[in-house]
Protein backbone atom coordinates (compact mmCIF):
# COMPACT_ATOMS: atom_id res chain seq x y z
CA UNK A 1 0.00 0.00 0.00
CA UNK A 2 1.34 3.43 -0.86
CA UNK A 3 3.24 5.48 2.40
CA UNK A 4 0.25 7.22 2.04
CA UNK A 5 -2.35 4.47 3.54
CA UNK A 6 0.22 3.70 6.80
CA UNK A 7 -1.15 5.10 9.37
CA UNK A 8 -0.23 5.84 12.88
CA UNK A 9 -2.26 2.76 15.24
CA UNK A 10 -4.47 4.09 18.03
CA UNK A 11 -5.68 7.18 15.89
CA UNK A 12 -9.56 5.74 15.16
CA UNK A 13 -11.75 3.37 17.13
CA UNK A 14 -12.33 -0.13 15.56
CA UNK A 15 -15.50 1.15 14.46
CA UNK A 16 -14.57 4.21 13.12
CA UNK A 17 -12.13 2.73 11.03
CA UNK A 18 -15.37 -0.16 9.83
CA UNK A 19 -17.40 2.89 9.02
CA UNK A 20 -14.76 4.46 6.51
CA UNK A 21 -13.53 1.46 5.08
CA UNK A 22 -16.95 0.61 4.12
CA UNK A 23 -17.82 4.05 3.03
CA UNK A 24 -15.06 3.12 0.39
CA UNK A 25 -17.52 0.32 -1.38
CA UNK A 26 -20.99 0.40 -2.33
CA UNK A 27 -23.01 -0.79 0.56
CA UNK A 28 -23.43 -5.21 -0.82
CA UNK A 29 -19.83 -5.06 -1.19
CA UNK A 30 -18.56 -2.74 2.10
CA UNK A 31 -21.12 -4.53 4.44
CA UNK A 32 -19.68 -8.11 3.90
CA UNK A 33 -15.91 -7.05 2.82
CA UNK A 34 -12.83 -7.75 5.54
CA UNK A 35 -11.89 -4.53 7.15
CA UNK A 36 -7.72 -4.44 8.04
CA UNK A 37 -6.10 -1.60 9.54
CA UNK A 38 -2.48 -0.78 8.42
CA UNK A 39 0.00 0.44 10.97
CA UNK A 40 2.73 3.21 10.53
CA UNK A 41 4.84 0.35 9.82
CA UNK A 42 2.69 -1.48 7.27
CA UNK A 43 1.65 -4.11 9.58
CA UNK A 44 -1.91 -5.40 8.59
CA UNK A 45 -4.30 -5.88 11.67
CA UNK A 46 -7.67 -7.74 10.96
CA UNK A 47 -10.55 -5.58 12.29
CA UNK A 48 -13.09 -7.58 10.90
CA UNK A 49 -13.73 -10.59 9.09
CA UNK A 50 -15.89 -10.36 6.07
CA UNK A 51 -17.51 -12.84 4.00
CA UNK A 52 -17.08 -11.38 0.59
CA UNK A 53 -13.96 -11.42 -1.63
CA UNK A 54 -13.62 -7.88 -0.89
CA UNK A 55 -11.09 -5.96 1.69
CA UNK A 56 -11.51 -2.56 2.61
CA UNK A 57 -9.43 -0.02 4.98
CA UNK A 58 -10.30 3.19 6.32
CA UNK A 59 -9.54 7.16 5.27
CA UNK A 60 -6.27 7.86 6.70
CA UNK A 61 -6.98 11.14 8.85
CA UNK A 62 -2.58 12.48 8.60
CA UNK A 63 -3.91 12.97 4.48
CA UNK A 64 -5.60 15.64 2.81
CA UNK A 65 -8.72 14.67 1.59
CA UNK A 66 -10.67 11.36 1.68
CA UNK A 67 -8.59 8.10 0.53
CA UNK A 68 -10.43 4.68 2.16
CA UNK A 69 -10.51 2.33 -0.37
CA UNK A 70 -11.69 -1.46 -1.01
CA UNK A 71 -9.60 -4.21 -3.01
CA UNK A 72 -10.58 -7.49 -4.19
CA UNK A 73 -8.66 -10.91 -3.70
CA UNK A 74 -6.53 -10.31 -6.75
CA UNK A 75 -5.47 -7.15 -5.68
CA UNK A 76 -4.83 -7.82 -2.60
CA UNK A 77 -2.27 -10.49 -3.41
CA UNK A 78 -0.77 -7.39 -5.72
CA UNK A 79 -0.86 -5.31 -2.56
CA UNK A 80 0.88 -7.58 -0.51
CA UNK A 81 3.46 -8.09 -3.28
CA UNK A 82 4.20 -4.39 -3.00
CA UNK A 83 4.37 -3.91 0.68
CA UNK A 84 6.89 -7.24 0.97
CA UNK A 85 8.50 -6.02 -2.07
CA UNK A 86 8.18 -9.20 -3.91
CA UNK A 87 7.11 -9.57 -7.75
CA UNK A 88 3.28 -8.85 -7.82
CA UNK A 89 0.73 -11.62 -10.00
CA UNK A 90 1.03 -10.95 -13.87
CA UNK A 91 -1.68 -12.76 -14.96
CA UNK A 92 -5.00 -11.95 -12.99
CA UNK A 93 -7.43 -9.29 -13.29
CA UNK A 94 -7.49 -7.11 -10.09
CA UNK A 95 -10.22 -4.68 -9.03
CA UNK A 96 -9.69 -2.03 -6.66
CA UNK A 97 -11.23 1.67 -5.44
CA UNK A 98 -7.61 3.07 -4.58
Amino acid sequence: MPQQHNMPSGKMTDEEIIKSAMSAAPETIGKGATIIDVSSDGKIRVVRQGSNQFTCMADNPNTPGPDPMCADRNAMEWIEAWLNKKEPPKTKLALCTC
